[in-house]
Parts: C-alpha cells; structure tokens; sequence
C-alpha cells in the first residue's frame, strides 16, 4: 500500500467509530480500493485453507463456470475436473459459496469483521459488493525465457515498449558474463499477478523485506 494511504487509512478507522460521515471525504478511488482489497484478502485466506484442506484437486462441492456461471460440482463431475477448472468467490451478494466447510469459512471471516454474508447489499452503491469468481491456478500464456549472462547489475535486461517506440536499440549481452539473469515473458488475465508466477518458478521469498535485502546487496 502507497505511503500515502496510511493517512486516510486511520482517517476511515476513525471515522466508522466517531463520524460515519466523514468515510465519504476519503477519495472515491482510495475507498473502492480498500473495499475490493478486503475481498482479495478474503479470496487469499480462503484458498489457502481450501489449498491445505484438499490439495490441487477437483473435490465435490467445488465451483467451476459454466457458461459464465457458477455451479457446485458433484463426486462424479469433480473425477473429471482438475484445479484449473476451480474458482473461488470475492464476497458478495451476486456469488455462491462452495458446498464444503471452505463455504462456511467464508461466514465465518465476515462474521469476525462485522460483516453478513447474507446481507453485502448497502444503500450506498460503492459499498454494496455484487462479488466475483476466479480461478484459483491459472496457466500463463505467450511464455518464453532466456538465460542471460551480464557483468553490470545496474543495466537493464529489459527492451521495453517505451525504448522499442523511440527507436533505441534492445541492450547487448555477453556470451559470458560474471553473472547469470533468468528472463521471462508471459500474459496473465487481468486480477493475476506476475510476482506470484516468478515465486512459483524461482521459489523466492518475494515479501517486500527479503525484495529490499536483495536489492541493498545488488546496489552496494
């Protein structure tokens, strides 16, 4: 979260306990972040659980899209279904849940916020969460990577579309160099994250500690 955020983060805390109308003086675009933040934070923990409970395999009481909607899988259909096929809800008002305890998880994590899971309509629009699905592993696509061997870590290891635009020419490597880059490029759907794709391949720690450590011993 930006440093900036910070403010009107104890601004909204204290304003639900002292001043409910001061909530609609924090930034319509700083709110709905909040708000769709706290339904990624759920969807997070959710799949987590659902993760650790049954593996990255279709287990009946499952959710899958059907046409743009979301059905519960039965014993038989979940046989011929695998963990790509599964989505998982955003809390809202306009989702089914799945069937399993994971379900009830959901309740219950509303339930400790204050919220009903029965209950997501608000008179006030931006607060009333319809909810949405996704999946819970995706596939990347477009996917290509190179080895690439450097003796500055200052230079950039990427053309990017501003460079290709302006006419400058892609950076030049050695055949062999004092150290080894690995480069990738791939396309992800929108709501998916590329940090988590590297972690997956590298199997690095990508919290913003070990990120800044890594980068102080580059830098120095």
């Amino acid at each position: 979260m930006p440093q900036s955020a910070f403010g009107h983060v104890s601004v909204w805390c204290v304003s639900l306990t002292q001043c409910p109308c001061g909530v609609p003086q924090i930034p319509r675009n700083n709110r709905l972040m909040y708000i769709h933040s706290y339904q990624s934070f759920v969807w997070n923990c959710m799949v987590s659980r659902r993760i650790e409970a049954f593996g990255l395999i279709a287990v009946p009481g499952d959710l899958v899209l059907r046409g743009g909607t979301a059905v519960l899988l039965s014993k038989a259909e979940a046989e011929s279904h695998s963990i790509h096929d599964i989505v998982m809800p955003l809390p809202g008002f306009d989702v089914i849940y799945p069937s399993h305890h994971i379900g009830e998880g959901y309740r219950e994590m509303l339930k400790a916020d204050g919220l009903d899971i029965d209950n997501m309509r608000h008179r006030i629009r931006d607060y009333s969460l319809s909810g949405a699905y996704r999946h819970v592993v995706l596939r990347p696509h477009n996917v290509s990577w190179q080895v690439i061997s450097y003796d500055d870590p200052r230079i950039p290891m990427v053309h990017t579309d501003i460079e290709k635009l302006q006419g400058k020419p892609p950076p030049v490597f050695p055949t062999e160099g004092q150290y080894r880059a690995l480069r990738m490029e791939f396309s992800l759907p929108p709501s998916t994250y590329a940090t988590m794709a590297i972690r997956e391949v590298l199997k690095m720690d990508t919290s913003i500690k070990t990120q800044t450590q890594l980068n102080t011993t580059w830098l120095n």
